[in-house]
C-alpha cells in the first residue's frame, strides 16, 4: 500500500517527536515542515522547512494531509488558531498514533489527535480531537479527554475520570478514578488530583 504525503506543521519539539512516531509507524511519507518565515530553509531531522503559512496554495499542490506538529504548553489558543486558518483552506488533519502505544480496539481516538510511545488507552476511552497524549501516560478505562487538550509525559488518569476541552496536564500527574476536570484547566506537574476541578481551575499544589 503506497504512503500517504503529509506535511507537518512546526519545526521545534513537538514536531521533533511527529516525525518520530511517524518514521516508526511507516505509514505516511514526510514531504516538508511548514514554519514561519524565518525557519523556511531550516532542517529538522532531516526534513525541510518549505513554507509558512502564507504559502497555502504552493503547499497544497503538494499534499492536503496535515499533522499538527505545534505543541501545546497551557494555551491551546495557538493551535486552534492555526488549524482554523489551515482548514479554511482546505487541508485535512490526521491523526499520528505511535506503533508501540497500546491502545484497546474499544477506544476512540479523535481527528487530528497525537499519541506518543509507550502511551496505554484502555477500553471505553474516547479521546476527542487535536489533543496530545504525551509519552507514557496512561488513560485507564472509561475515561474521557477532550479537544485540544495535552496529557504530558507520564501522566496516569485512573478510570471513568473526564478531562475537557482545551486543558493541559502536567507530566507525572495522577488523577484519581471518577474526578472530572473541566474545560480550560491548567493542571501542575507532579500533582495528585483527588477532587473535581472546575472550567478554568488552576491546579498546583496537593
Amino acid at each position: 500500500m503506497p504512503k500517504s504525503k503529509v506535511l507537518i506543521i512546526g519545526a521545534g519539539g513537538h514536531a521533533t517527536s511527529c516525525i518520530e512516531i511517524i518514521e516508526a509507524e511507516d505509514k505516511k511519507e514526510i514531504v516538508g515542515l511548514i514554519g514561519t518565515q524565518d525557519e523556511v530553509g531550516k532542517k529538522l531531522l532531516g526534513y525541510e522547512v518549505i513554507g509558512s503559512e502564507k504559502d497555502f496554495a504552493d503547499l497544497l499542490e503538494l499534499t492536503s494531509n496535515l499533522i499538527l506538529g505545534i505543541g501545546q504548553i497551557k494555551s491551546p489558543n495557538l493551535r486552534i488558531k492555526i488549524k482554523e486558518n489551515f482548514i479554511k483552506k482546505g487541508f485535512i488533519f490526521e491523526s499520528v498514533i505511535s506503533p508501540v502505544a497500546q491502545i484497546s480496539k474499544h477506544a476512540v481516538i479523535g481527528v487530528g489527535t497525537v499519541i506518543m510511545h509507550r502511551v496505554v488507552i484502555n477500553a471505553g476511552v474516547k479521546i476527542g480531537d487535536y489533543s496530545i497524549i504525551n509519552t507514557g501516560s496512561i488513560i485507564e478505562h472509561d475515561s474521557k479527554i477532550g479537544n485540544f487538550s495535552h496529557i504530558s509525559t507520564g501522566v496516569i488518569s485512573n478510570g471513568e475520570t473526564s478531562i475537557g476541552n482545551n486543558t493541559f496536564v502536567g507530566s507525572g500527574t495522577i488523577i484519581m478514578e471518577r474526578i472530572n476536570i473541566g474545560d480550560n484547566c491548567i493542571v501542575g506537574m507532579g500533582q495528585q488530583v483527588r477532587h473535581d476541578l472546575s472550567d478554568h481551575s488552576k491546579y498546583v499544589g496537593n
